[in-house]
């Protein structure tokens, strides 16, 4: 019991230190405080009323002319921002539906080679006609194939370079300027026989020249029996995609390009930097792509060049293109900014013309007032 009671009576007493010593340091930091708005109001007395004055005048004049400058070029910029992200994507979606109709305007034209009778009915049995049949049915294809390009309606007739179709890999009937090397078109011929679950193929041929061009590749097959006839190819000028990039505006400084599905270069509107049938020089932007494209988010910020751009695409489903279009975060802020001037010029106008009047009000309420602590002076004298 004894040793029960000491121990209670020790717990108290150390109770009672730390409530103590708890006390003391709070009256210590109240001391403190009290110590430093002495010493503050003690300094502001030390100035004198009139430049007290002139100097509150002025702290209320910048604050809210701060506030509002501020506000205003926040509120702007998010505005201007997506106002130009808004305006992009719709560009870009009307783009891609007049690419479409391009494109499905020479699928069309395939579609009608594909149903001839010289293609379906005489071609079926090639490989088993004797060499006067073979050149007679060339002779048919390549007439055909000629009318066909010259028939063309738009501006598709010009643009269409050649029109082939391979019965095997060493098998090439057609006409055109066919000056590629015949191993990009076996290798086309055993791309398609290879996927025969997509209808179209589309792929990029360079000629002997060094110049790019599009190639629409599909299988051949008999209507009726289905049997596997051969592989047609309709190339045209990369020039016929890229006056669609070409038309886009987007603002100074932006780039147009699109990209298949293996991320290379279709088309753009700089050759110089973004060059067709290569890769686009930043991996980061394919990588970014992916995920927005996997999210359906048609915009987002990127870093090219160490310049921050914001970069808008659509798709364009038949051939699996992307057109993508990257504007300079200088250019989107660019009225932002001007605006921002312009706030700091009227501010620092309505500044200008205020000193004046805050000097009149201040020495209008100093003044009395040095004159009434003069005169309460002399009177405790």
């Amino acid at each position: 019991k004894c040793s029960t009671i000491n121990f209670s009576t020790n717990g108290f007493e150390s109770n009672s230190r730390w409530k103590g010593m708890k006390g003391m340091k709070k009256s210590r930091e109240q001391l403190m405080n009290r110590h430093v708005i002495t010493t503050t109001t003690k300094a502001l007395r030390s100035i004198q009323i009139h430049t007290r004055l002139i100097v509150s005048f002025l702290m209320l004049s910048l604050m809210p002319l701060l506030i509002i400058a501020y506000m205003t070029y926040t509120n702007s910029s998010e505005d201007i921002k997506t106002k130009i992200e808004s305006y992009s994507t719709q560009l870009m979606g009307e783009a891609s539906k007049n690419l479409e109709t391009e494109l499905k305007h020479l699928e069309s034209i395939c579609e009608e080679l594909v149903m001839t009778d010289v293609i379906q009915k005489e071609l079926s049995n090639y490989n088993g006609l004797d060499v006067s049949n073979r050149y007679q049915i060339e002779d048919d294809i390549t007439q055909k194939f000629v009318e066909k390009m010259r028939l063309s309606s738009f501006k598709a007739s010009s643009d269409i370079t050649s029109i082939n179709i391979l019965v095997d890999e060493n098998t090439v009937l057609g006409s055109g300027q066919n000056n590629y090397q015949y191993s990009q078109l076996s290798a086309l011929y055993k791309e398609v026989v290879t996927h025969e679950n997509r209808k179209y193929h589309y792929d990029i041929l360079t000629d002997l020249n060094g110049e790019f061009e599009i190639a629409i590749d599909m299988l051949v097959t008999n209507h009726v029996s289905g049997e596997v006839i051969g592989v047609l190819i309709l190339t045209f000028k990369a020039a016929y995609v890229s006056e669609i990039c070409e038309s886009l505006a987007l603002g100074d400084g932006s780039q147009i390009f699109i990209l298949n599905d293996e991320g290379i270069v279709i088309t753009s509107n700089n050759q110089k930097e973004i060059p067709s049938g290569g890769r686009f020089y930043d991996p980061h932007m394919w990588m970014k792509l992916q995920d927005n494209i996997a999210t359906n988010f048609r915009s987002f910020p990127i870093t090219l060049k160490n310049e921050k751009q914001l970069a808008v695409y659509e798709q364009v489903q038949e051939p699996g293109w992307t057109i993508i279009g990257t504007i300079p975060y200088a250019y989107i802020q660019a009225e932002s900014r001007q605006l921002m001037k312009n706030i700091a010029f009227i501010s620092l106008l309505c500044i200008f013309l205020a000193i004046p009047m805050i000097f009149i009000i201040s020495y209008s309420i100093s003044t009395p007032l040095l004159k009434l602590k003069v005169v309460m002076s002399q009177a405790k004298n």
